[in-house]
Formats: C-alpha cells, sequence, structure tokens
C-alpha cells in the first residue's frame, strides 16, 4: 500500500455540479438528489429497526457508478488497487470502492448493521479504486495457514470503539471526528501506509510496529496477505534485486578505468545508465508494489548495502525522493453551476 495523492475539492463533472432541470429535482445535482432520497429511504421508520433491514425494498445507489466519475477515479488511482497495489486493468473492471460501507456494516466483533454510511455513498472522498480480491469476500490461500481463508474487505469496517459509530447523516463534526480517532483502517489517502508497515525478502507484509492494531486490521480486511499477492511482491522484489546485482560489476569496471580514457568511461556509464533507467522505471508511480520496493530501499541503505555505488554517482537513497503517485491539478470550478441549486451534502459531513 502507498500514499495516493488526491485533491479534497469534489471534481468538476456533472453529477456533482450541473443543476437538473426536469422532475421534481430541479436545481439539484445528480449526487444531491441521490442524497436526500437516501436519507428519506434510510430513515424511514418502516424500512430499518433496531440496526435490522425490515422492508424487502431497495435503495438503488447510481452517481458511484457514473462514467466520469469512475474516470476521474482513474486518473487517481490509475490501473491499481489502492490497497494492494496490484495492476489489474488488462484482467479485471475496478471495483469502485466505498471505504466507508453504503448499505450495511460488519464491525469487529462480526455484527451486522443496518443501514450502512448511506449519506456518504455519493461522497467523493468515500470513493476509492480496489481490486476485486481487495474488495470483496473471497476464498484465499494465505501463507502458514493450512486451510483457505476467507478475506476481503466487502461490507467491513471495524473501529475500536463501537460507541464512537456514526449511525445517522445527522451526525456532528465532533462525532465525524471521535470515529476517525477509532477508525482501524488505513486510508491511503489520508495516511502514509509507509509508516505502517515493512515487507521481508519473501514479499510477506508486516506491521511497522508489531502491536500497531490500526495495520494489523487492514492487512487482515484487505487480504494483503493472500499467497497470490505475496508472490507477485515477490517476483517484483526479486527483479528489483537482480537488477542491483547486474549493476556490481559495471560499477567496478568503471572504477578501474583510468581517468584519461574517456571514451572507455563513457561506454562503461552508459551501461551503467541502462541498467538505472530499468530501475527507475520500477519506481513510477504507476508501477506495483512501491510500498514493498520503498521498504527494501529504506533498510538496504540503513545498513550500507549498496554505498560502494555511490562511486559511480549512484545514490540509491534518492530513489526514496521519487514521488510515489502522481501529482493532480487543482480543478476549477464554475462557479456559475451551483446558482441554481437549493441543496448540497453539507460540508460537515464531508470526511477530511
Amino acid at each position: 500500500m502507498i500514499k495516493i495523492n488526491r485533491n479534497q475539492a469534489t471534481p468538476n463533472i456533472p453529477v456533482y455540479v450541473r443543476a437538473m432541470t426536469r422532475g421534481r429535482s430541479v436545481g439539484l445535482t445528480q449526487a444531491a438528489r441521490e442524497y436526500n432520497e437516501s436519507i428519506d429511504f434510510h430513515t424511514n421508520a418502516s424500512h430499518y429497526l433496531n440496526e435490522e433491514k425490515i422492508t424487502d425494498s431497495k435503495f438503488k445507489f447510481n452517481v458511484y457508478k457514473d462514467k466520469e466519475l469512475v474516470a476521474e477515479l482513474g486518473k487517481i488511482f490509475g490501473n491499481k488497487c489502492a490497497y494492494c497495489e496490484s495492476c489489474f486493468g488488462a484482467v479485471t473492471p475496478k471495483d469502485i470502492e466505498h471505504f466507508r460501507p453504503k448499505s450495511e456494516i460488519k464491525t469487529r466483533g462480526e455484527a451486522i448493521l443496518r443501514p450502512g454510511y448511506y449519506w456518504l455513498a455519493a461522497e467523493w472522498l468515500n470513493l476509492l479504486v480496489s481490486c476485486p480480491d481487495c474488495n470483496r469476500r473471497r476464498e484465499h490461500e494465505v501463507p502458514g495457514q493450512p486451510a483457505m481463508v476467507n478475506l476481503g474487505k466487502d461490507i467491513q469496517f471495524p473501529i475500536a470503539d463501537e460507541n464512537a459509530r456514526l449511525r445517522a447523516h445527522t451526525c456532528s463534526a465532533i462525532q465525524i471526528a471521535n470515529e476517525e480517532a477509532q477508525r482501524l483502517l488505513i486510508n491511503p489517502c489520508i495516511e502514509d501506509p509507509e509508516d505502517y508497515f515493512t515487507y521481508d525478502d519473501e514479499g510477506l507484509i508486516h506491521p511497522r510496529n508489531a502491536s500497531d492494531m490500526k495495520a494489523i486490521c487492514s492487512i487482515h480486511v484487505y487480504a494483503l496477505q493472500r499467497k497470490a499477492l505475496v508472490e507477485a511482491r515477490k517476483a517484483t522484489l526479486v527483479r528489483l534485486q537482480r537488477l542491483f546485482f547486474h549493476l556490481c560489476l559495471p560499477v567496478q569496471e568503471l572504477m578501474q578505468i583510468p581517468a584519461r580514457h574517456v571514451n572507455k568511461r563513457a561506454i562503461k556509464q552508459n551501461q551503467i545508465t541502462e541498467l538505472m533507467n530499468d530501475v527507475l522505471d520500477m519506481f513510477e508511480p504507476e508501477k506495483p508494489y512501491l510500498g514493498l520496493l520503498r521498504d527494501y530501499i529504506r533498510r538496504h541503505v540503513a545498513s550500507g548495502t549498496y554505498r560502494g555505488y555511490r562511486t559511480a554517482g549512484i545514490r540509491i537513497e534518492d530513489l526514496l525522493r521519487l514521488p510515489v503517485s502522481r501529482p493532480l491539478p487543482v480543478p476549477r470550478l464554475n462557479l456559475s453551476t451551483f446558482r441554481n441549486m437549493t441543496s448540497r451534502i453539507p460540508i460537515g459531513l464531508r470526511l477530511r
């Protein structure tokens, strides 16, 4: 998992900024209309009682599936899963993931609460891109486990203290802050996952602090220890290790070429540059498992493994200065689109 650069402002796309001109929702955006209708449905006493759904009727959430909204999320997350960093665009469609589940919630104690965070179903900051293996409940092999394990986020949203759980759209800013303080899942758009995780050379992920419940819960809920993912991380790390190994000989040879042999040194330097370009390519923001690779670099910088490469002008620690996600321009909102709006999602209900 890696930190994601993300604009806090809602994007300038029709579902959020274009007011409707027909029907009962004249003056509202599609997001505002769905927000209001969702409140009407989920606060109806004939639909929910004592954390249970008592009606067969279903509310259809549509905004989060909007094509332009999905495209905007694609600009942020690309074809990488927000949780495991796997590149999945060529093999499976992306899941638009609700960080706080919209319809129902599974607590840390396995209780099911209904409804979920219905008022956040179209909230921009509650939407992420995930691969199916992280987002859906599936059977997985896990290294060290004798049997298949059912893993995947699905409707899970564990918090440390259930008394802080938000259960209605009328929650205050203080209540939102209280639940945030109890949250046990890492949000890569808020926290820096590198502060929470480390990896070993087998591709296994571990809490940086062995007693950190947020790291522990995130590994379990997002299925970050599933065998196929561990193997993919290890294969990526092995490729990086091989590139560094192949750098060793030309670096040594360069140091043995006298300074007066300018052409020979240039040829050897070009060989080193080509190998380093292959290394740099692995650290492009759209490439997989940057959290793993950066942790490897950090550990080996500390141990001095590649200190000898400095003689060729290579500072391995500079790889940690590279961006891990693409910078995004600040969206320019056309304020005229708001003139006819009579209702919007209250600012106090937005997640910060």
